[in-house]
């Protein structure tokens, strides 16, 4: 498992492994740990919580698991969600 943060800049989510290089223009949300590929893991998380905040939870409490290439498996609050695609960008059936 691998540590990253969650920032938001300019509107947009992105999650950082190390401290961005204009952190003084982003704002850390929260810390959270992913599985390897570590990299495609937090990028899912950062569009996943992107999502989340649109669909109206505020600081959602939420992992993600994944299932195919594209696809997450979403938990919120220890219970099942929905499944996320990240080439599409939005929860699926």
């Amino acid at each position: 498992m691998k540590r990253y943060t969650l920032y938001l800049k300019y509107g947009k989510y992105f999650a950082a492994s190390i401290k961005p290089p204009q952190a003084e223009v982003c704002k850390a949300i929260k810390s959270f740990y992913v599985p390897e590929p570590y990299l495609l893991n937090a990028a899912a998380y950062a569009r996943v919580y992107s999502a989340l905040v649109k669909l109206g939870y505020t600081k959602p409490d939420f992992t993600i698991a994944r299932i195919a290439p594209n696809r997450y498996r979403v938990d919120v609050i220890g219970e099942y969600f929905g499944v996320f695609d990240t080439s599409k960008n939005t929860f699926v059936d």
